[in-house]
């Protein structure tokens, strides 16, 4: 491996086969002061963070000691998350992170699923904790004084075959379904991405994804069980405005999201802009474009490696592909590349034979370390795993992925096979989607599709609505955020009066008529921009959505916004005017007529400030001989 030399120690096979607190507790006494988590508000060493997961793992076991259920995260992406992480995996149960930004009805479901009797929170979402506790779980909030018990290791002994996480995704039943991992699972797998991009205590880790997700996991355990730092950072909250300030700072040298949010922060970058310090680029979640290198390439050193892989939550990584300055590559899709030596990446036809090279066949991984399966749905495990070929035993699992071997051995991803598509980094069954907007009780019939707007994925519904619903795209938006996550939302809504069907009388979604860049249907009337500010947000918005005309009072978001778009927007606002947008602003009232309201405000506020500073200079500096005393009375 190129670039950046640094001491990398190798991770052996034999790491595998012990559970992850006995990993962590070998570093924490390799590198007790070595910083492990470094957040907006937080700093913690190896033995800090040790400490706070000793003692979390303790208040666990004082009140559920006997008990082996699965516990519940339920906390913000920061020091807090990780240390309860590692506290209740040192009392030998399974964790379930959850989302606090996912709708608390959802939340509700995957509490009941996965039979949970413990919520660990802290004081800034105890409330829905409690809301969610009811009567059948209890909360244990990490903020309260936890200095009573021991920062002792607890020394409980857990086999590499326990469970360690249940991380939940979109379900096809309309319902989320937990994906189940073991121990040696994830050191596997951390084991991989460890000796693909040399990992090790000098790296400092950008964790961009929320804890709920497999790509966090492979990030903060890829950190931490080899002596390096992890770095969080809330896009969600924060914005894209000061992330390339923060990757400065901090020296970050492992840059780790999906594509289109790699995509959407390097498009608002100044040319001038660069990471020195970064030494890996990794894009995965969605497919890597040869866009997306480049946008790469014009902001990093030229030891730098781009880095796309095959991956999930199922399999862990299983495929890697490594771009330095020099490496050529045709078309537009880049490659996952190479399967590693200990997974087998079968392509399938619909018979389960072997496709030929250059031939399209479903992805298929056979190996040792793929997900027991499904949290307490063995039908669903069934459909997706089976009996391999080999005769050591070694499962299979049928990703739905598509897939192109080339005369190398290169793998290519081309595309999926069923309804599973990734949104912004997610995994979202059009199932699940379609399943809530047919639920609601003015909608007669509906079909939700997956379509392609500037190399990435939207969601697009398409309803009927019932005689005299008047129910609008609105008022559908705020009905499936109570039921969906922001991800699962679809970006537009268009009415028909049917859907088309084929002959005998299944949806046709190759009839379904393709969405327009015109602007859609609204409930607020168009209002075109009636002062120069307007005019250049609304321009701004043109550019990044696609959607012309847009009105000063139309909703960004029933545009076909989503939350990456708004970091893009206010980027681009920021470069334009040099004034900052705080997202929450944004939020509050996504309109064109609002922002303009805002940057004005902002800016006025910014001059009063700068005529205060002056007066206290000048008045200040009379006390340093600079301006003569005023002579009088």
């Amino acid at each position: 491996m190129s670039g950046f030399t640094h001491d990398f120690v190798r991770f052996d096979k034999d790491g595998v086969n012990q559970s992850i607190p006995a990993r962590f507790e070998q570093q924490v006494r390799k590198n007790p002061d070595r910083i492990a988590v470094q957040t907006k508000c937080h700093s913690a060493t190896y033995s800090e963070l040790n400490c706070a997961a000793n003692q979390i793992g303790r208040a666990i076991l004082a009140t559920h000691e006997n008990e082996t259920s699965p516990v519940a995260l339920l906390l913000e992406k920061d020091l807090s998350i990780i240390a309860a992480m590692l506290g209740v995996l040192k009392t030998a149960r399974p964790y379930v992170p959850l989302d606090p930004a996912h709708p608390a009805l959802r939340l509700a479901r995957i509490l009941d699923d996965a039979e949970t009797t413990l919520i660990i929170t802290n004081d800034r979402f105890l409330p829905l904790a409690r809301q969610l506790a009811s009567d059948c779980r209890r909360v244990l909030n990490i903020d309260e004084d936890l200095s009573t018990f021991s920062c002792e290791d607890l020394g409980l002994y857990t086999g590499p075959d326990a469970l360690c996480y249940i991380i939940y995704t979109s379900g096809s039943t309309g319902e989320p379904k937990g994906v189940m991992q073991s121990h040696r699972n994830v050191l596997h797998n951390i084991m991989r991405h460890t000796n693909s991009l040399h990992l090790c205590h000098e790296d400092r880790y950008a964790v961009f994804g929320s804890c709920a997700t497999a790509q966090s996991v492979t990030g903060i355990y890829g950190s931490l069980l080899n002596g390096g730092a992890i770095y969080p950072f809330d896009v969600r909250e924060e914005g894209f405005a000061g992330l390339a300030q923060w990757l400065r700072d901090n020296g970050i040298t492992i840059y780790h999201s999906s594509a289109s949010v790699f995509r959407n922060f390097a498009e608002v970058l100044s040319d001038d802009v660069n990471f020195p310090r970064l030494r890996a680029v990794k894009l995965s979640s969605e497919p890597m474009t040869r866009r997306d290198v480049e946008l790469c390439r014009n902001h990093v050193s030229a030891e730098c490696l781009v880095v796309n892989t095959l991956a999930s939550t199922e399999t862990g990584v299983v495929a890697t592909y490594m771009l330095d300055r020099s490496t050529p590559f045709t078309g537009n899709l880049v490659p996952v590349g190479f399967p590693f030596d200990d997974v087998q990446v079968r392509l399938l036809d619909e018979n389960g034979a072997d496709v030929g090279v250059d031939a399209i066949g479903e992805i298929c991984i056979e190996s040792a370390y793929l997900s027991p399966g499904y949290w307490r749905r063995p039908e669903v495990t069934n459909r997706s795993f089976s009996r391999g070929t080999t005769m050591n035993g070694q499962r299979l699992y049928r990703s739905g992925d598509l897939g192109r071997f080339d005369r190398q051995g290169c793998l290519t991803c081309v595309g999926r096979k069923d309804s599973r598509v990734k949104i912004r980094g997610f995994t979202v069954e059009i199932g699940e989607v379609e399943a809530a907007v047919r639920n609601l009780p003015e909608i007669a019939d509906a079909a939700v599709v997956a379509h392609d707007a500037d190399g990435e994925k939207r969601l697009v519904a398409y309803v009927v609505f019932r005689h005299n619903s008047g129910l609008s795209p609105s008022a559908i938006r705020h009905r499936l955020l109570e039921m969906l996550p922001e991800f699962m939302i679809p970006a537009l809504f268009i009415s028909l009066d049917t859907l088309p069907r084929t002959a005998v009388g299944k949806l046709d979604r190759l009839g379904l008529p393709a969405p327009q860049s015109r602007r859609p249907m609204l409930d607020t009337p168009m209002v075109a921009a009636r002062t120069p500010l307007e005019q250049e947000i609304a321009a701004v918005w043109i550019e990044v959505l696609g959607i012309c005309p847009i009105g000063v009072h139309d909703n960004f978001f029933e545009l076909g916004g989503t939350s990456l778009r708004v970091a893009q927007v206010l980027a681009r606002i920021q470069r334009n005017q040099g004034t900052a947008i705080p997202m929450k602003a944004f939020f509050e009232c996504p309109t064109v007529a609002h922002l303009s309201e805002t940057v004005l405000h902002n800016k006025a506020e910014s001059i009063d400030q700068a005529d205060v500073l002056r007066l206290l200079d000048e008045l200040t500096s009379v006390g340093r001989g600079k301006v003569p005393p005023i002579s009088g009375t």
